[in-house]
C-alpha cells in the first residue's frame, strides 16, 4: 500500500497544505512547525483519517519519541503497524 500517497491525499485535499510543500525534503519537517503549520486538532483528524482509509489500528505503542509530527515518521509508524496484522 503507498502509504506515502494516502498522506499526501489527505494533506492537501483535507487539510488544505499547498502540493509545493508536500515534498521529499520536507518529510522529516515536523507537521506542526512553520513550513505545515498543523494544530494538534489537524493531527488527530490525519490520526483517524489514516485509520479510516487504511483499515487498520494504530496502537499507541507506535506513538512513541513523536513520530507522529513528521511524513516519514507517520510512514515508519504505518510500517510497523501493518507488519504486526500479517
Amino acid at each position: 500500500m503507498d502509504y506515502l500517497k494516502i498522506i499526501k491525499d489527505i494533506l492537501t485535499e483535507t487539510l488544505d497544505i499547498s502540493e509545493e510543500l508536500v515534498v521529499e525534503h520536507n518529510y522529516l519537517e515536523q507537521l506542526t512547525g512553520m513550513e505545515f503549520n498543523l494544530n494538534y486538532r489537524d493531527l488527530v483528524y490525519l490520526f483517524f483519517e489514516l485509520e479510516k482509509r487504511i483499515g487498520i489500528k494504530i496502537d499507541a505503542d507506535n506513538m512513541d519519541e513523536y513520530q507522529f509530527n513528521y511524513i516519514n515518521g507517520i510512514i515508519e509508524i504505518l510500517n510497523e503497524c501493518c507488519s504486526k496484522t500479517i
